[in-house]
């Protein structure tokens, strides 16, 4: 029988709804009235299929009034359920897969009513929900 290398692997549990897994603090925004990437953080590591995260954020506008939309994508595809407010406000949305991968992207995408306002997104978590297993690389 021929040799096989197999990798190993070291895997990590993660604890329901406490563990934040990644984080961008920082506030960035746009004034574009067609949804922009405005936040992304990368999961550099294999995820468990039929996994779950929560993604939390906060969306706040400009001074000037009116609405602001927001909605989490991953690797690019929308995935969440859009997001409307006039005020600020944080969000909390579960998010699942069947094919999670390496180097998965979460990102929020943003957008404004008329362009005069401005959508900020800050306080970008994703936090595991349920049991979560992660190969190292």
């Amino acid at each position: 029988m021929p040799y096989v290398n197999r990798a190993v692997y070291n895997y990590l549990y993660y604890s329901q709804g406490a563990t934040v897994i990644s984080s961008d603090e920082t506030s960035q925004g746009t004034a574009s009235t067609t949804y922009t990437k405005i936040k992304e953080v990368t999961l550099r590591n294999r995820i468990n299929p039929n996994s779950k995260f929560r993604v939390t954020f906060t969306m706040t506008r400009g001074a000037t009034a009116g609405n602001i939309n927001a909605r989490v994508y991953v690797n690019e595809v929308a995935v969440g359920t859009e997001q409307v407010t006039g005020t600020a406000k944080t969000w909390e949305e579960d998010i699942s897969s069947t094919n999670w991968g390496e180097n998965m992207r979460i990102q929020v995408y943003g957008k404004t009513a008329t362009g005069a306002e401005t959508c900020n997104i800050s306080n970008l978590y994703i936090k595991a929900v349920g049991s979560q297993w992660e190969k190292s690389l």
